[in-house]
């Protein structure tokens, strides 16, 4: 599996789920309040993370750094009107700060 959407219906994301998996790309939509640890650990393959909703997920209960998906990663990516941004972690960490 090289790409997977989570479902709109699906409240976290369990321990491990996706550590050490060859996944490339993932829809994580708003409904997400909670990533277990490790989550993404060394998912070495992760190039794309698509966001429904950038502000709420910032609120989201990381279980350790691992749990975020973002945290080795130099490019996020995020889902607006079916359209990709490409910011830089930087970038993006200075729009979340000022919303």
């Amino acid at each position: 599996i090289e790409s997977i959407a989570i479902p709109n219906n699906i409240k976290s994301i369990n321990v491990g789920a996706f550590s050490k998996s060859q996944i490339k790309e993932i829809d994580i939509p708003s409904s997400i309040i909670q990533i277990g640890v490790d989550a993404f650990e060394r998912c070495d393959s992760l190039e794309k993370i698509h966001l429904e909703d950038i502000a709420k997920f910032t609120s989201i209960k990381f279980m350790r750094r691992w749990s975020n998906p973002f945290y080795s990663k130099r490019h996020l990516y995020r889902k607006i009107e079916g359209y990709y941004t490409n910011d830089s972690k930087d970038e993006l960490i200075n729009k979340i700060n000022n919303i």
